[in-house]
């Protein structure tokens, strides 16, 4: 039993002296859910939205139209 408490006190030791992530972002994203309902309040599906800030938007893209005509194709 005393070995468990020890256990048991080490683990709470460690979770509770973990630092804060110093994360910085790279894409900044807006997200939206929109859930749907039919007339019998049965879920019938789930809208998500994502939005991308410029920057990023703009790396994704690069190299897609590759015949330079400003129109991305499936080519």
């Amino acid at each position: 039993m005393q070995g468990l408490l020890g256990g048991a006190v080490i683990a709470a030791a460690l979770a509770l002296s973990a630092g804060v992530a110093q994360a910085h972002p790279h894409i900044w994203i807006d997200a939206k859910a929109k859930i749907v309902f039919n007339d019998q309040g049965e879920l019938t599906g789930i809208y998500n939205t994502w939005t991308f800030d410029e920057a990023f938007s703009v790396w994704q893209i690069q190299g897609l139209d590759t015949n330079n005509d400003g129109v991305t194709s499936s080519e």
